[in-house]
C-alpha cells in the first residue's frame, strides 16, 4: 500500500542482463522497504499501456521527485545508440535536463564499471555526481546517501547567513595583540615548556595594555554622536574578551590556574579602573562619559569570570578571587586602599539612562540586553544568570547591606534558584567554601546574622534562591 507522503521516484534501466534486470528489481523492493514509492515497468507498466507515454509522464511528472538512471554496460551503449526503450527514455530525459533549471532530479545510479575503473554511464550524465552501488565496500554509505538525497535530509547542511561581522562593520580594523598569544602559550603547554607561567603572566599584561583603548577622546563625543561612540567601543571590547574566554579555558582545563597570579592581575586591572582620568569630575558631563565603555567591560569580564568558574565547579579558585581583598593605588588620593569584587560592579549611566530615554526603549536593562546579546559559545547565558545572583548573594552576606551590594542586572527581578545541586552533601561539600563556611548550619546562621543587620525580604530572597531548606538532604 502506498503512503500519501512517501517520495515518488522512477526507475529508468536496462532489462538486459536477466541478471542485471534483477538485482535492480531488488534494489527497488530495498527502496520501497524504505517507504520509497517507486516506479518501475515490471510494477506499473500494464499490457495495452504506451510505454513511450508512460516513461515521458514518469519523467515529467512533478510528483515523482526523482528519477533513477540505473547505470550499467549495456544502459550507457543504448542510450547513446538511442536504441529499445532506454534510448526513448534517453531522449526524453536528454530534453527534460537541458531544458530544465532544477537538474538534481535525475541521479545515476551505477551498478556497473569498465576493467579500467571508469563508471558506465550515458555521455549525456557523464559529468554528473553519482551514487556507486557497484562496490561492496560503498554500499552502505552510497545507499544512505541515495535516501538522503530522496527524503531532502541531506547529513550537511547549510548554516544559517548571519550577519556582516561586526569587526567589519568598524572604520578601523580589530587587532588585538593578546591573539597569537593564546596559540603561543598552548603549544607550550602541549610540549610541557617551564616557560609556560611567563607567558601567561604575558599574556594578563598584554591584556591590560588593550583595555586601556577603550577610553573614548572627549574631542569626539557630543550630544548627538556619544551613545553610538560607546557603543562602538563597547563592540570592539568583544574581542578582546571573547580572546580572554579563550585564554582563560587553556588555562583552567590544562595548565594550573596560579589564584595569585591571576589576584595580582585584578589587582593590577581595578588600579587602572580607579585611576582613569576621565572618572574625574560629575558623572553628568561627556567627560565621565568616556570611561562608560570601559566601565562595561570592566564590569561584564569580571561576570563572565565568575560564570566560567562557577560552571566549571572551580569553587576554590573562584573562592579565592571572591573573598581575597584587592589591595589597589589610589593615585588621586595618593594612598593604597583595600576594596573587594564589588568594585568590578558599575553603573553605566549612557546606557542606562541616556539610552533608554533617548530611544524609548520598553527594557529594565540596557546594560543586561547587551550582556545577553554578546554570549558566546563557551559561556551561556544560564551561566551568566547563576553567577550574577551568586554574585548578589555574597555581596550580602560578607560585604554589603540592603543599599549597597552587587547589584544582579541581569536577573534582578527574578527569585532563580542557583547551585541547585547543594541538595547532594558531596557537592555542597564542594560549594562551601564559597560561604566560607564548613556545614549548612553555618551557613544558615551567616544567614541569620545578615538578616539582623538589613531587612527580611533580602534574608529571604537568599533563602530562595540558594534553597537552604533543600541543602544536603541526599547524602
Amino acid at each position: 500500500m502506498v503512503k500519501p507522503d512517501s517520495p515518488k521516484v522512477f526507475v529508468s534501466y536496462s532489462w538486459t542482463p536477466a541478471q542485471h534486470q534483477q538485482k535492480v528489481i531488488e534494489f527497488a523492493k530495498q527502496l520501497s522497504a524504505d517507504g520509497v514509492h517507486v516506479i518501475i515497468d515490471v510494477w506499473d507498466l500494464n499490457t495495452g499501456q504506451d510505454k513511450y507515454h508512460f516513461m515521458e509522464r514518469m519523467v515529467n511528472d512533478s510528483s515523482v521527485k526523482k528519477v533513477l538512471l540505473i547505470c550499467n554496460k549495456d544502459y550507457a551503449a543504448k542510450a547513446n545508440n538511442r536504441k529499445g526503450g532506454v534510448g526513448d527514455e534517453s531522449q526524453i530525459i536528454t530534453t527534460e535536463i537541458y531544458s530544465s533549471v532544477e537538474q538534481t532530479k535525475f541521479i545515476p545510479v551505477i551498478f556497473e564499471f569498465d576493467e579500467s575503473g571508469h563508471a558506465y554511464m550515458p555521455t549525456m550524465i557523464s559529468n554528473r555526481i553519482y551514487i556507486d552501488l557497484f562496490h561492496e565496500e560503498k554500499y552502505y554509505d552510497e545507499y544512505q546517501k541515495l535516501l538522503r538525497d530522496i527524503y531532502g535530509k541531506p547529513s550537511s547542511t547549510r548554516p544559517p547567513i548571519g550577519d556582516m561581522p561586526v569587526f567589519l562593520k568598524i572604520d578601523e580594523p580589530t587587532y588585538l595583540p593578546t591573539s597569537n598569544k593564546v596559540n603561543i602559550l598552548r603549544n607550550a603547554i602541549v610540549n610541557e615548556k617551564q616557560i609556560v607561567p611567563y607567558l601567561i603572566q604575558d599574556y594578563l599584561d598584554t591584556f591590560l595594555r588593550c583595555a586601556t583603548g577603550f577610553e573614548i577622546p572627549i574631542n569626539i563625543l557630543n550630544d548627538n554622536n556619544y551613545i553610538e561612540e560607546i557603543e562602538k567601543k563597547i563592540t570592539e571590547s568583544k574581542y578582546l574578551r571573547d580572546d580572554f574566554i579563550e585564554f582563560l579555558d587553556l588555562v583552567v582545563s590544562y595548565s594550573k590556574f596560579d589564584k595569585d597570579q591571576i589576584h595580582i592581575f585584578l589587582e593590577k586591572f581595578t588600579s587602572f579602573i580607579v585611576n582613569l582620568e576621565c572618572l574625574e569630575g560629575s558623572h553628568y558631563t561627556f567627560g565621565y562619559m568616556r570611561c562608560d565603555a570601559i566601565l562595561f567591560f570592566y564590569h561584564e569580564f569580571f561576570l563572565l569570570l565568575t560564570s566560567y568558574l562557577n560552571a566549571r565547579e572551580q569553587y576554590i579558585e573562584l573562592a579565592h578571587i571572591l573573598h581575597t581583598p584587592l589591595i589597589i593605588e589610589n593615585k588621586r588620593r595618593n594612598k593604597f586602599e583595600e576594596t573587594n569584587f564589588l568594585v568590578f560592579r558599575n553603573y553605566v549611566r549612557s546606557l542606562n539612562e541616556k539610552k533608554k530615554k533617548k530611544f524609548n526603549l520598553n527594557t529594565n536593562s540596557v546594560v543586561s540586553d547587551m550582556f545577553k546579546a554578546r554570549v558566546n559559545n563557551r559561556i551561556t547565558w544560564d551561566n551568566i544568570l547563576e553567577a550574577d545572583k551568586l554574585l548578589y548573594c555574597i555581596s550580602l552576606l560578607f560585604y554589603g547591606d540592603d543599599k549597597f551590594y552587587w547589584y544582579a542586572e541581569t536577573s534582578e527581578y527574578y527569585v532563580t534558584p542557583i547551585l541547585t545541586k547543594t541538595c547532594s552533601k558531596r557537592f555542597f561539600d564542594k560549594a562551601k567554601v564559597l560561604f566560607k563556611v564548613d556545614t549548612k548550619e553555618g551557613l544558615l546562621k551567616s544567614i541569620d546574622a545578615m538578616e539582623k543587620r538589613t531587612n527580611n525580604n533580602v534574608a529571604n530572597s537568599i533563602r530562595q534562591i540558594l534553597k537552604v531548606n533543600e541543602m544536603c538532604t541526599i547524602s
